[in-house]
């Protein structure tokens, strides 16, 4: 027994000497870290035309949030496609994965007065040769914006590894230099109200897909080719 009393406290300290190393390392605290100047320069290689997605640069008007959320750079682009005029917002964060790691759209809408449908869950999307998991939630506007569109919000991370969806980022993603978020939005409006039985039947047409899957196909591959740790040359 008096052992077991000794070895509690032993591996409790163990743990946390574990952690104090792992946050150091993050930190820079012991070992500097690398600038991130690449890391964020590589955020303007990403392509804005993607066959037929044609992208178009945002500027986000709030210099002292991204400040307080620790980004150090980012892209934000509107992309259309030029056939369907579908449209996806793309917002990719890069800063260290402390503060990158975190703060994930459940966290900051909910705080924005959006109301979330249901909890974040993953979602498969077939991209390339893979099947891309994905967190996805879905939101309603704040009361005082009613008329405007649900937001549908995908997300994941970007550190060397390719886009991920890990359940515990901040565990994930410690000991990495620098981290990317990637954030894809899709405005989702109610469907439109039947037609009244009087009205004439509507000619059929073919079956309008998803288009967030269409455009996850085209973009990520795009997007982990440019977003590679420096010293990679992208092709």
């Amino acid at each position: 027994m008096s052992r077991l009393k000794f070895a509690i406290p032993v591996l409790f300290l163990a743990a946390a000497l574990a952690a104090a190393v792992v946050q150091g390392r993050a930190s820079g605290r012991w070992t500097p870290l690398p600038s991130l100047d690449p890391y964020v320069a590589a955020l303007a290689t990403v392509p804005a035309q993607l066959g037929d997605w044609h992208g178009t640069d945002t500027v986000l008007d709030d210099p002292d949030s991204l400040k307080r959320g620790g980004i150090d750079g980012y892209l934000s682009r509107r992309y259309r496609d030029r056939r369907t005029g579908d449209e996806m917002v793309v917002l990719v964060v890069c800063g260290r994965p402390g503060p990158i790691s975190v703060h994930t759209p459940d966290v900051c809408y909910r705080a924005s007065g959006f109301t979330a449908v249901g909890e974040a869950a993953r979602t498969d999307y077939p991209v390339a040769d893979r099947k891309l998991p994905l967190w996805n939630l879905r939101f309603h506007p704040p009361a005082s914006r009613a008329g405007d569109a649900d937001l549908e919000i995908r997300w994941g991370w970007l550190a060397g590894r390719g886009l991920e969806a890990p359940l515990n980022p901040r565990v994930a993603y410690a000991g990495s230099p620098a981290l990317y978020k990637l954030y894809v939005i899709q405005e989702r409006r109610p469907q439109a109200a039947a037609r009244p039985a009087t009205a004439a039947p509507a000619t059929p047409g073919p079956a309008v897909a998803d288009p967030a899957g269409a455009f996850l196909a085209a973009f990520v591959p795009a997007l982990e080719a440019h977003l590679k740790p420096p010293g990679e040359v992208a092709p």
